[in-house]
């Protein structure tokens, strides 16, 4: 990790030739004149990833390392501390450090692909507690981050106010959010409160709201997989009057449910003739989406009636023989 991909293989001086467990990042990434300045080996960008700059070996000046058959077995030692998954990874620096000014503080520097992994970070089993502490802190679920910043906030100026930063893949989630120890009193409430199941989730809004809009309004905001399932949906216990029990006359199984609409019907179109709209629990089984609750008088006379237990002769047809 570390060691460019793409380097010069034949230099005068025989010192840019990079050996593995030896090789120190040197500069700022992808800009020559800069990496030659500082007296260190440029590589241009190879197919694997940006360019790289490089200390020299035997080259001994403030900030690079001096690498001789003595020391190498100590440095080999102090870069196998730098092997480590990006998630293991704890900050060790602030945002935009430089790869020499890292490794002064005695931490690694390795650029990553991963947009939550720092690229100063400290050796393995070096990071002081309160380091691993704050990092434990951070790993919460989306639902219980909270705004910490405001939007297009840097990851410097997040970490500089004592939140996190990290990315996150459900739309609306903050990046720069409150540990649950550091947020606000309401906010913690709120978390609570939004710690709802799937299948109790009471719809809040419309489809396409905005997760602003939403919390806006005191409701919860989180993306379900779950096809019929709320983005914006009411917080635990302020459900609207009459919502539990709506809910509890639409549990009717899929094998029993009675069509209450029509090809196409939406979900506004199916509760405004005061039936239940929900996917079925099986994907494809054929249940409507739109059917009539279980207290519907009509619910009673439209169930369909359950199947035979054995075909009669005449439907025992292979299935590459029928005929639709």
């Amino acid at each position: 990790p570390g060691t460019p991909w793409c380097f010069y293989t034949a230099l005068s001086d025989g010192k840019c030739e990079p050996k593995p467990g030896q090789t120190s990042d040197c500069g700022v990434y992808e800009v020559e004149d800069t990496c030659k300045n500082q007296g260190c080996c440029y590589a241009p960008a190879g197919p694997q990833g940006a360019a790289m700059c490089f200390k020299k070996q035997g080259v001994s000046s403030a900030g690079i390392t001096h690498l001789t058959s003595k020391t190498s077995p100590a440095l080999q030692a102090s870069n196998s501390k730098c092997i480590m998954s990006d998630k293991g990874k704890i900050d060790c620096a602030w945002y935009g450090i430089t790869p020499s000014a890292c490794e002064d503080k005695g931490c690694c520097y390795r650029h990553t692909e991963s947009p939550d992994a720092p690229f100063c970070y400290y050796r393995l089993h070096e990071a002081p507690v309160n380091a691993v502490t704050k990092q434990e802190a951070c790993n919460i679920l989306d639902h219980q981050r909270f705004d910490c910043g405001h939007i297009g906030i840097t990851p410097h100026e997040c970490v500089q106010k004592g939140c996190c930063y990290r990315h996150s893949l459900t739309p609306g989630v903050p990046y720069c959010y409150y540990t649950l120890e550091d947020a606000p009193p309401d906010r913690k409430t709120e978390a609570e409160q939004c710690s709802v199941h799937e299948l109790e989730k009471f719809d809040c809004g419309f489809k396409g709201m905005a997760p602003d809009t939403c919390r806006s309004q005191g409701c919860c905001y989180v993306h379900s997989h779950v096809p019929g399932i709320p983005f914006c949906y009411y917080r635990k216990g302020r459900e609207p009057p009459g919502a539990v029990k709506e809910r509890e006359q639409c549990k009717v199984p899929d094998s029993l449910r009675g069509d209450c609409g029509f090809e196409g019907v939406t979900e506004q179109q199916c509760k405004d003739k005061g039936c239940c709209y929900q996917h079925p629990s099986v994907p494809g089984d054929g249940a409507p989406f739109c059917y009539f609750r279980s207290t519907d008088p009509r619910q009673q006379h439209s169930a369909p009636s359950s199947p035979p237990t054995t075909l009669a002769p005449e439907c025992s047809v292979p299935g590459l023989d029928r005929v639709d």
